[in-house]
């Protein structure tokens, strides 16, 4: 065998990891190795939760400490200081919400539910239309400001835009969480303000934008591509057919291999950007060639998968 043939190298090993007494030992190691990450992943969620929790006031450490070692428990609070939407020292200082988490910790200790269906019912809970709290909740949660003067509009986009900054040189230097956590702050300090008027709005909603995707190129880099889907979507949602939010959740539907959902973004895509001047054309050939590929891919990989399947047994 030639040593300088990559490709024949490629073959040869893939035969190899192919054999009945190899096959099974390199699935494990995927396990194994998988596994591993998965880990990895949790205790860096959990060390960058300890660092906001303990960078918040005393009340909010003692009321949120007892749930931080209960992993359910701990991603809702996670989500919370995600959001810079909520205030979460209002949170936690919420009987309400007190007694719901010290209710769900007895019912896990007592093992009367799984933490997959605790997590499920406590999302349904707190954000579903249907539950009778859901508008307490927002009010305490949400905090607010009266309408916002010139001088705080001002501040408020200038300290925004530091955030920003922040948070690319994080993303450029691949430190993802770090990019996330300033690119949350901006969003916090803009959500503070109630604008004064239409083009008040029009400064903050443009700006709100730019941290949203920002954000959600930052969650895909970091694996997080269906929170990548929902910051894109919620863009769309305040601004039908932005070019940039399309591609971008196109990109994510990709690494998802939901490819379907990718090409209707993409063509929206490119009827939003041939409406603007066509200046992104080659970045829609690329996410196009990007789709092609990992499709592509997909179906070798099916071919294998379904090769091996029904090939005949060893002689």
């Amino acid at each position: 065998m030639n040593f300088n043939d990559g490709q024949a190298l490629s073959r040869s090993f893939q035969d190899f990891a192919r054999q009945p007494g190899v096959a099974a030992l390199v699935e494990q190691a995927q396990r194994e190795e998988l596994s591993q990450v998965l880990q990895q992943q949790d205790a860096a969620l959990m060390e960058d939760l300890r660092c906001k929790v303990d960078a918040a006031d005393a009340a909010t450490r003692a009321a949120l400490a007892p749930y931080l070692t209960i992993p359910v428990l701990a991603r809702l609070v996670g989500s919370l200081f995600n959001d810079p939407g909520t205030d979460v020292a209002a949170w936690a200082a919420n009987p309400q919400v007190q007694s719901m988490l010290r209710r769900a910790r007895r019912m896990l200790q007592r093992g009367e539910v799984s933490e997959q269906q605790l997590e499920a019912a406590l999302l349904t809970y707190l954000k579903g239309p249907d539950n009778p709290g859901r508008a307490e909740f927002k009010q305490l949660a949400t905090p607010h400001l009266a309408n916002a003067t010139p001088e705080q509009l001002a501040a408020a986009l200038n300290e925004q835009l530091e955030e920003r900054q922040q948070g690319n040189a994080a993303y450029r230097a691949g430190d993802m969480q770090a990019a996330l956590r300033h690119y949350t702050r901006g969003l916090a300090v803009l959500r503070l303000l109630r604008p004064a008027g239409p083009q008040d709005q029009a400064l903050l909603q443009e700006a709100a934008v730019g941290l949203q995707l920002n954000s959600a190129a930052a969650q895909l880099a970091a694996g997080a591509a269906g929170t990548c889907v929902d910051l894109c979507s919620e863009v769309l949602a305040a601004a039908p057919g932005h070019p940039t939010a399309l591609m971008r959740r196109a990109r994510a539907h990709v690494v998802r291999h939901d490819y379907q959902a990718a090409e209707a973004d993409l063509r929206a895509a490119e009827v939003a950007d041939a409406a603007a001047g066509g200046a992104r054309a080659a970045e829609l050939r690329g996410l196009w060639a990007e789709l092609r590929a990992q499709r592509q891919r997909d179906r070798q990989a099916d071919r294998g998968v379904w090769g091996r399947v029904f090939a005949p047994p060893p002689s």
